[in-house]
């Protein structure tokens, strides 16, 4: 299975992903990634760093006591012991993404980390994510979301694993929309949700920054046939499927 994020733009961000950020058959996580949202804001996307714990703990007093709870499951304050463990994750427990924007001083607005059960086979992770409200419905979910996944099946994780309150209606149709199998058990108000990671084609990482964001704008003006000259210059050495928004199968 595939994201189907419905993005006309995804060949492009595939053309730079094999170019720029490929190392071996990973994909090099540790740049800054800058992407806009639907509202055009400027948004950089980024592994976390023991530096990010402030910026954490600042974002938790800047998100409704809704979004807490829709996060937490309980109505408390942040623990800053739980932000600490997301700022310094080794490789071997999981990875953690934080959303910011840039300034005199980096304001985080959202994170997202999956955490290895290290006793469960096939290896399962717990994820978890949290924007804060002003910056929810823009998307920016469903990027940290495309980033955890394509970093966990990489990684050899199999499945996400995370409880969710059964009113968490935002969250469900996130999970929806990556377009991965994924399982439900209901019970007393809260769902286990179980996403099945193991697929036999990876989901297309397609996250804009500026310079693919100024190439799909040429594409547009100049028609998609432009393509077709400018793939001969770029060294793909990896297997590469071109498909044209027109095309009818």
């Amino acid at each position: 299975m595939q994201f189907h994020t419905g993005r006309q733009h995804s060949i492009v961000c595939s053309i730079y992903a094999y170019i720029g950020e490929q190392s071996g058959s990973k994909t090099m996580f540790k740049r800054v990634k800058r992407v806009r949202l639907r509202n055009n804001q400027a948004v950089i996307l980024r592994q976390a760093n023991p530096n990010d714990l402030d910026r954490l703990m600042t974002m938790h007093h800047w998100v409704s006591s809704e979004s807490l709870y829709q996060r937490y499951l309980r109505h408390t304050e942040v623990s800053e012991s739980e932000m600490r463990m997301i700022c310094h994750l080794k490789p071997s427990q999981g990875v953690a993404f934080v959303a910011g924007m840039e300034g005199a001083q980096e304001i985080v607005i959202g994170y997202g980390y999956y955490v290895i059960d290290s006793n469960a086979e096939p290896v399962t992770a717990e994820f978890a994510l949290l924007v804060q409200d002003d910056y929810q419905g823009l998307g920016l979910g469903s990027l940290l979301l495309e980033m955890l996944v394509t970093h966990a099946l990489q990684h050899g994780v199999a499945a996400f694993d995370m409880v969710v309150a059964a009113n968490n209606h935002a969250i469900m149709q996130l999970i929806r929309s990556i377009g991965l199998s994924f399982s439900i058990e209901s019970g007393y108000g809260m769902h286990d949700v179980v996403i099945n990671l193991e697929t036999e084609a990876q989901p297309s990482f397609s996250v804009m920054n500026e310079t693919e964001r100024e190439v799909e704008h040429i594409l547009r003006l100049f028609g998609w046939s432009i393509l077709a000259w400018t793939l001969p210059l770029f060294a793909i050495h990896e297997p590469c499927i071109v498909r044209f928004p027109s095309q009818k199968r």
